[in-house]
């Protein structure tokens, strides 16, 4: 099933956010969350609204996904130097990924991308 055009972009993350919970293994679910993420970036390039776009059923098991999305979102926003400042004080202003886990995550990067969370 593929996306179409006409669906909000809204629509178009939660479809995605649910294509990658189906996947078999939490790695490659992380992997996917990873992605949608760098996308999530791309198309919204405030740092608190694009995090906001970052979804989460209230399923318990669905926080390690969140957080994926979220620090991936930061992590791809964080590979543009225009919005640095901005990106860094978005890990502040969320409260689903430790503060500290953030900007490790953006220090580490310099630059690249790069986003998995490896000590949850």
């Amino acid at each position: 099933m593929a996306l179409s055009e006409n669906l909000s972009t809204t629509k178009q993350i939660e479809w995605t956010r649910v294509q990658c919970s189906q996947l078999e293994t939490l790695p490659k679910q992380l992997q996917c969350i990873n992605g949608l993420g760098y996308e999530i970036g791309s198309y919204e390039t405030d740092p608190i609204l694009a995090i906001g776009l970052c979804t989460k059923s209230g399923d318990q098991s669905d926080a390690l996904s969140y957080q994926q999305c979220i620090i991936s979102t930061l992590a791809g926003l964080n590979g543009s130097s225009l919005n640095r400042d901005a990106v860094r004080n978005a890990c502040y202003q969320q409260n689903a990924v430790p503060v500290e886990t953030c900007t490790r995550v953006l220090d580490s990067q310099d630059g690249q991308r790069m986003g998995i969370i490896t000590d949850y």
